[in-house]
């Protein structure tokens, strides 16, 4: 079968895939979540990924690795759980550099030491953390707010482009801003703005975060907001009823692939495998969403401005 090319622009973090006949058709997905572990220093209220996995050891991720780099995954996002509580994880960021993925850390970032920021430089597309409105607000449903930007301040002294993501947890406008103003004095790059799902600690939430209605009306008063200020970052927003099923692959920290938020599913996700066990291109050929996963990153399903 011929295979559609796929390119990576690291500047607005976003993929081209060219159409082969009509139709967008890759060998496997273009982005995944790697997680590195489960383990967490937080306990976040809306937490979709709570610590009961096993962690893949160096020679597992290796062999993974290379299973991705066979199905031409182009970008992975060494995740967690909290991705710094791996004693290995510069090994691990060596690794995915060398076999040529454009390699990006998600992490709350209170971890972060001048030594790994140092590390750290030159080695990623960028850095993701996250800010969940005004300290009461973030403290409350996250914690550790101050070493958070700490953390955060860290990154962007060292040139790492700096992304920062914001969970959506109901219908005021005024954490988001605070957020976004935050990221803007930080220097960040890019703010995600983003709803929780029903997956382990998200069961929990009441339905009217899950299900927010208000939330395209909450990214019009941010627009209009970045309009009328001198923010600097692009923004985004994942609505996952525009983007559809399954659009996120995320590898399991056992070596569980799944694709998610797949709502209405078996814990609001799409088996597709073991990375362990087989190969990703072969489970990519029986995804059902392959399309929604390829929309997504290529940003025809996001809201972006």
């Amino acid at each position: 079968m011929e295979y559609s090319k796929a390119s990576y622009a690291p500047e607005d973090n976003l993929y081209q895939v060219s159409p082969v006949q009509g139709e967008l058709r890759t060998r496997g997905p273009l982005n995944v979540g790697f997680q590195v572990t489960r383990r967490c220093n937080l306990k976040c209220v809306y937490c979709s990924e709570p610590p009961n996995l096993p962690d893949m050891n160096m020679q597992q991720i290796a062999y993974a690795f290379k299973n991705l780099k066979k199905a031409g995954v182009l970008k992975i996002n060494l995740t967690g759980g909290e991705a710094l509580l791996r004693k290995d994880l510069r090994e691990i960021v060596d690794l995915s550099n060398k076999m040529g993925f454009h390699t990006a850390v998600d992490s709350n970032a209170t971890l972060v030491t001048d030594e790994m920021a140092d590390f750290l430089s030159g080695k990623l597309v960028y850095f993701e953390t996250t800010i969940d409105g005004k300290p009461e607000t973030h403290n409350r449903v996250r914690g550790k707010y101050d070493e958070v930007l700490r953390g955060a301040t860290k990154i962007v002294a060292r040139n790492i482009p700096l992304y920062v993501a914001v969970m959506v947890l109901g219908k005021s406008i005024d954490d988001l801003k605070h957020s976004l103003v935050v990221a803007n004095e930080l220097g960040a790059s890019k703010v995600k703005f983003l709803s929780p799902i029903p997956k382990g600690r998200g069961k929990e939430l009441p339905d009217e975060i899950l299900n927010n209605d208000s939330l395209l009306e909450l990214w019009g008063q941010l627009c209009e907001y970045v309009g009328k200020t001198d923010i600097k970052p692009q923004i985004t927003l994942a609505d996952w009823k525009k983007i559809g099923q399954g659009s996120v692959i995320i590898v399991n920290s056992d070596g569980s692939v799944v694709g998610g938020p797949s709502h209405g599913e078996d814990n609001c996700v799409t088996h597709l495998g073991n990375i362990l066990e087989e190969s990703v291109a072969d489970m990519w050929k029986r995804y059902p969403h392959k399309l929604n996963h390829i929309r997504k990153y290529t940003g025809e399903t996001m809201y972006i401005s």
